[in-house]
């Protein structure tokens, strides 16, 4: 069985990144990536990534440090939209990701 998973660099002026913690600490034996927190660097990173690999599953970790325990996210929004920029700096407010897909999955 063949399994990818990711996490993330720091962003927000951060220290750390508790995905990445988690990564590096607690996961081992599978194919890992850490993104760059860099709107469409880090799907192209991921796409190239499947286009080369064939997994089982794919885990992309992350972290909300305003929830109060770990979950797992029922929905995809179709929307780049953060209150904050990427480390690139650039900020997306409520940008459609795919002019051709549903708005939520």
């Amino acid at each position: 069985m063949k399994i990818l998973i990711s996490c993330f660099k720091p962003f927000n002026n951060e220290e750390i990144n508790y995905s990445k913690v988690v990564l590096d600490n607690y996961i081992n034996d599978f194919d890992k990536v850490i993104l760059d927190v860099v709107y469409n660097d880090d799907a192209l990173r991921i796409n190239e990534l499947l286009d080369n690999n064939h997994y089982d599953y794919i885990f992309l970790l992350g972290e909300a440090r305003s929830r109060s325990c770990v979950s797992i996210e029922s929905c995809a929004v179709n929307l780049n939209s953060a209150k904050i920029s990427d480390n690139n700096g650039i900020y997306k407010l409520n940008e459609k990701i795919n002019d051709n897909g549903e708005d939520y999955l």
